[in-house]
């Protein structure tokens, strides 16, 4: 027992030194407390993330193949060039579950492997961009767990690219949501996890893989562009699903939900036709003049409100409570913050931004 703690603290201060030196941080879960076998199930809309449906969104769970959202997009922010050819580790041929095949030494580019990645679930291309991005597995699971901290999300930690089961490996519905309102964000990732079909070289250069995309939902529902399925028998069916009408884009997310394709569909269609966004309020109708010490005036507004996901009973219920400094410094500098703007929906507080300093006299 005794050299077994020994070779273990080893491992961990070796890792760590080589997490340092290539300038991570190394971030140290909280003991993971996963309720496996429970299911999941979130909507959202991407810009504001108001959640607009939920069950048991923060419950920690495994989530199979939708682990590779996470992977693509810290792929696509780690990589300069997502066209770079690279070659593929030894380390990624004959990883367990679904692949694309690969060959050690071929080439591909980063781009190639992450189609293989989200249109096929390939499991080697996960650990060969993971081994090209961070130099190896581990490295990898700390750039994602990286992104999760910069979200502030609390419920998830990572430890492989592709998602096979882990006790150590978790989301929530709720944290995969956010992560995945921010990915399809990036250009590239929607470019890929929107394709219903993409070819790559083949092996050795010679012929071509074919790649068919295995989300139905980009053909069974209106709008669908992303983004991931996945499955193992303890994660359960998982799908994370990304559909835009007009100006309004929703995530869903279901874990470990047997009737995924129509449990999605069915919660995406029902927010689209209770909610439409709407803005809050128009900055320039609430722009105030604020007396400031020694008898001045400064010109302040909120920042201009987004567009909000509402139901029509809201849009028609909206209240904005605004609040000011008690003091407002002579000479105040244009930009200032001077007070808040709150915003209530059905008695609800739904939105909050700030007022800062336009202009003097």
């Amino acid at each position: 027992m005794g050299k077994f703690v020994e070779k273990r603290v080893k491992l961990v201060e070796i890792t760590l030194v080589v997490a340092l030196a290539f300038g991570f941080t190394w971030i140290i879960p909280e003991k993971p407390a996963m309720a496996s076998g429970s299911s999941a199930e979130i909507v959202l809309e991407q810009t504001s993330l108001r959640v607009l449906f939920a069950r048991n969104e923060h419950l920690r769970l495994p989530n199979a193949s939708t682990t590779k959202i996470v992977t693509a997009i810290t792929v696509i922010e780690h990589t300069e060039n997502l066209d770079r050819v690279v070659a593929v580790p030894k380390v990624a041929v004959g990883t367990e579950g679904s692949s694309i095949y690969l060959t050690e030494g071929e080439k591909l580019t980063v781009r190639d492997l992450l189609c293989g990645l989200m249109l096929r679930s390939g499991n080697d291309a996960a650990v060969a961009l993971a081994v090209v991005t961070a130099g190896n597995v581990w490295n990898f699971s700390v750039l994602m767990n990286n992104l999760a901290a910069k979200l502030g999300l609390k419920d998830s930690h990572f430890v492989n690219p592709h998602g096979l089961h882990d006790d150590n490996h978790y989301t929530s519905a709720y944290d995969l949501a956010v992560i995945t309102a921010y990915a399809m964000k990036n250009e590239d990732f929607r470019s890929i996890v929107s394709a219903k079909s993409a070819t790559i070289p083949g092996a050795d250069g010679e012929g071509r893989r074919y790649l068919k995309n295995k989300n139905k939902m980009l053909s069974l529902l209106d709008g669908a562009d992303g983004v991931k399925t996945g499955y193992t028998k303890k994660a359960g069916r998982c799908l994370v699903t990304s559909a835009k009408r007009e100006n309004m884009r929703l995530i869903s997310v279901v874990l470990n939900v047997s009737d995924m394709w129509n449990e999605s569909a069915k919660l995406l269609e029902n927010c689209f036709s209770k909610y439409k966004m709407k803005p809050l309020y128009f900055a320039e109708e609430n722009a105030y003049w604020l007396k400031t010490e020694k008898g001045g005036r400064v010109l302040c507004m909120p920042k201009n409100s987004p567009e909000f996901p509402l139901t029509e009973s809201e849009a028609a219920t909206v209240r904005l409570d605004a609040k000011f400094n008690d003091v407002i410094p002579a000479g105040v500098k244009i930009g200032e913050t001077v007070g808040k703007l709150d915003v209530y929906a059905e008695n609800r507080l739904i939105f909050s931004t700030v007022f800062t300093t336009m202009q003097g006299k």
